[in-house]
């Protein structure tokens, strides 16, 4: 018996160290991404030239201004002559209506009159159309988070132009282990510590990915900074501390 109480003794000592030995707050670090408040990626909804690009990265705009514009003078030219049939068909159908109004036409040449006018200005909308999409028009107020592509450069459709961003709040992606949804809330606390940076910006968690990687086993995170964060930038990459006074519930 006493043999038996020595081995359970002498084993304390060891539990005692390996607990003491783990590190609580590295269970609750993870990788994590800034970005915009807004982000979208603008390309091109034709194939052409470009002809203008009057921002660079970092330059910001208003909304409704001219991010980028395609040499499109076969475009114009189409919408000059879409006009000029739209007007002559006017006219014609102006005349048919006069001349029946007299009894000289038929209501035949009336509806001829009627329908090639319906073509003309149906023609105009497509020409009109197809020009809009010469220039890609700010959607927001923001500023250009990356620019991929240069002036007198040809691109084809769905071609990315331009990465925008609209000023606010900077929010933090990150890719957390799956094990952490078992305490994981929207409301929660964090600290974001860019790479090689002493700094560090407190945060919340805004929303909870409803989907977990297979692969990785380790689902999205988005939280927002609270504190003013004018150093950051977006694609500034880091980590994420959830301390244990936050997730002890």
């Amino acid at each position: 018996m006493r043999g038996r109480l020595a081995i359970i003794v002498s084993a304390l000592p060891l539990t005692v160290s390996i607990a003491v030995a783990q590190d609580p707050a590295s269970e609750f670090s993870a990788h994590a991404i800034v970005r915009a408040a807004d982000e979208t990626v603008l390309s091109a909804e034709m194939a052409g030239r470009i002809k203008t690009l009057p921002f660079d990265e970092g330059d910001s705009f208003a909304a409704g201004k001219h991010l980028a514009g395609f040499n499109c003078d076969i475009l114009e030219a189409e919408q000059v002559v879409a006009r000029a049939t739209t007007k002559g068909a006017e006219a014609q159908l102006q005349n048919a209506k006069r001349l029946d109004r007299l009894g000289a036409a038929g209501s035949l040449d009336l509806a001829l009159a009627e329908a090639a006018l319906e073509e003309a200005q149906a023609n105009l909308s497509v020409a009109n159309a197809r020009l809009r999409r010469c220039v890609i028009i700010a959607p927001f107020d923001g500023f250009v988070l990356e620019r991929d592509v240069e002036r007198f450069e040809s691109v084809e459709v769905m071609t990315p132009l331009l990465r925008i961003g609209r000023p606010g709040t900077l929010r933090v992606e990150i890719i957390a282990p799956a094990l952490w949804l078992s305490w994981m809330e929207t409301g929660k606390s964090f600290q974001f510590m860019p790479h090689k940076s002493d700094t560090s910006y407190a945060g919340t968690v805004e929303r909870i990915g409803a989907v977990i990687d297979a692969a990785s086993q380790t689902v999205k995170i988005e939280g927002k900074l609270t504190v003013s964060a004018s150093k950051l930038r977006s694609g500034m990459g880091g980590r994420v501390l959830f301390n244990t006074k936050t997730n002890d519930e």
